[in-house]
């Protein structure tokens, strides 16, 4: 930790020089923290362990793994196996058991799954370990060179160049694995880059260089953002805040039950009655020219679903608050996440809103606000299924094109002829200027803006524009990631748009420009005040 100004440096121990730092710094406060048990307990403690096999086992009765996500040591106990020869061992043990010879209180462990019968007093005098991959370039790459051996290199046919092109990999693979401290900015769903998926490259990787005696040295890029990213400096300011806030969050934010449960009150006696759907279907019955009615009956029933799951689960909630005895992982969880409601409800982190009510009342609005459906490529589908059914057009042909109205919300009363108008999107990383008609640079601090309202007007054989467009997805939900449905897109995208732009493509990539459907209830009450 840097020496404090003047008489602060002597007047105050590296404690209280920790606290100074995460007033001031707080993306600088990890760091601190680093530098602070180093000096109290020592590097050892701040280092990764590139080896298992360097720790005293023999005085240890067991060992228990404590795994982070993306993390396998399986390959690790295998070589720790060689390397203490006990593979021979455990092979003659096995094979020799006995179970009418053996004691009745031996017992073999290979594996556990995470289980709450784990036995507490294995667990109290076995020594814990966490796997989880190294901080650093530097200690990946040194993590990486000691589980391969001479031999494995040796046997290549072109050692040289196998050398080489195990640097870049692993380079590459260390880079790839400290930006997914990141976040999921730049990629549709999280991605892990384990061990796993390196150890299959370098197998690729020399088995590409044994068959094969040219090595095509300039390949095309793969994927667009390594191609952008990693060639430029990436400045990690926002993630080392996040890291601070998020300990410190940790520390002094405990869960109160008490008012968890008088907000779980609040909740339910606001909780709407369920919609009738036969009276919705003879409202809007299934008609070939509007698609748009079956949508909406489809969205009522979802809607209902949710209504259910969140009535019954927040009541179920309020009677174990209210007779809490010992503490349940499936409560934790509920309490945790009580407003959520991921699985069973739309996308969205602000709490539940009347949309459907209002399009049931209503009927068909002249602008949608396209982050209240839960399933909006369906509400998108039924458009271009209108367009072609009364343009008698193959659906297969058409796709949206994009123009920016300089009407607000209130002044389109009518519908359009054809296509739609959606409303209620947040630009991030950029701003939409009305009087060039094309994304500009955000403002000083200016996270998100509010989209002007989109036309998203049906065209057939629509050709692509070459220049002057950047082209970028619409995200339901700030965490720009969801799980990969069965249509090959994650469940938070909804569609990509196109928009003017001064800029280049990779200028916007790497501002991470994209349109959030809907914001945190926090962010959204800053923008509109």
């Amino acid at each position: 930790m840097t020496s404090t100004v003047g008489k602060w440096d002597s007047g105050l121990d590296s404690f209280q020089k920790l606290l100074v730092l995460r007033c001031l710094r707080s993306e600088r406060f990890t760091h601190g923290l680093l530098d602070f048990v180093a000096s109290q307990l020592g590097q050892n403690f701040i280092k990764p362990q590139t080896c298992l096999w360097c720790l005293k086992i023999r005085l240890l009765p067991s060992f228990i793994f404590v795994l982070s996500p993306g993390t396998d040591p399986v390959a690790d106990l295998y070589k720790f196996a060689e390397v203490m020869k006990f593979s021979k061992k455990m092979s003659r043990l096995t094979e020799n058991i006995d179970p009418d010879k053996v004691h009745w209180d031996f017992h073999l462990w290979l594996t556990s799954l995470p289980s709450n019968k784990f036995p507490v007093s294995v667990l109290q005098n076995g020594s814990k370990m966490t796997i989880e991959p190294p901080q650093g370039i530097k200690a990946n790459l040194l993590r990486t060179y000691t589980s391969l051996t001479d031999e494995f290199i040796i046997s290549c046919t072109k050692t040289a160049e196998f050398n080489s092109l195990l640097l870049s990999l692993f380079l590459f693979h260390a880079n790839a694995t400290e930006r997914r401290k990141s976040g999921p900015l730049g990629f549709n769903i999280p991605y892990e880059f384990t061990d796993g998926d390196l150890h299959i490259c370098i197998s690729q990787l020399k088995m590409f260089l044994d068959k094969y005696q040219n090595i095509p040295y300039k390949a095309k890029p793969d994927f667009l953002l390594p191609h952008t990213q990693f060639h430029d400096f990436y400045c990690p300011a926002t993630w080392l805040c996040s890291i601070s806030n998020s300990l410190m969050c940790t520390l002094f934010s405990p869960l109160h039950f008490k008012i968890i449960e008088e907000i779980v009150e609040g909740i339910v006696e606001k909780i709407p009655c369920l919609i009738n759907v036969q009276e919705v279907m003879s409202k809007y019955p299934v008609m070939y020219e509007e698609s748009v009615n079956t949508v909406l009956v489809q969205e009522v029933i979802r809607y209902n679903k949710l209504l259910s799951v969140i009535s019954h689960s927040l009541s179920d909630l309020v009677k174990d608050l209210k007779d809490l005895g010992v503490m349940s992982s499936e409560l934790e969880l509920i309490i945790i996440f009580f407003f959520y409601y991921f699985s069973q409800a739309y996308p969205s982190l602000k709490p539940l809103a009347s949309w459907v009510p209002d399009l049931v009342q209503y009927g068909i609005p002249a602008v949608f606000w396209i982050s209240g459906f839960f399933f909006p490529q369906a509400f998108l589908t039924g458009t271009l299924q209108n367009f072609a059914r009364s343009s008698s057009v193959s659906i297969d042909t058409i796709a949206f094109d994009f123009k920016v109205m300089k009407e607000a919300v209130e002044e389109l009363t009518e519908r359009p002829d054809i296509g739609c108008f959606i409303h209620s999107l947040y630009l991030e990383g950029a701003r939409w200027d009305a009087e060039t008609g094309k994304l500009a640079e955000s403002r000083l601090k200016e996270l998100y803006t509010e989209m002007a309202v989109i036309w998203m007007v049906p065209i057939p054989n629509r050709k692509t524009p070459k220049s002057g467009n950047y082209t970028f997805p619409i995200y339901k939900t700030l965490t720009r990631a969801g799980t990969l449905s069965t249509t090959g897109h994650t469940t938070n995208y909804v569609i990509a748009v196109e928009l003017p732009t001064d800029r280049t493509q990779g200028h916007r990539i790497k501002q991470g420009v994209t349109l959030i459907c809907a914001l945190d209830y926090k962010t959204q009450i800053l923008i509109h005040t």
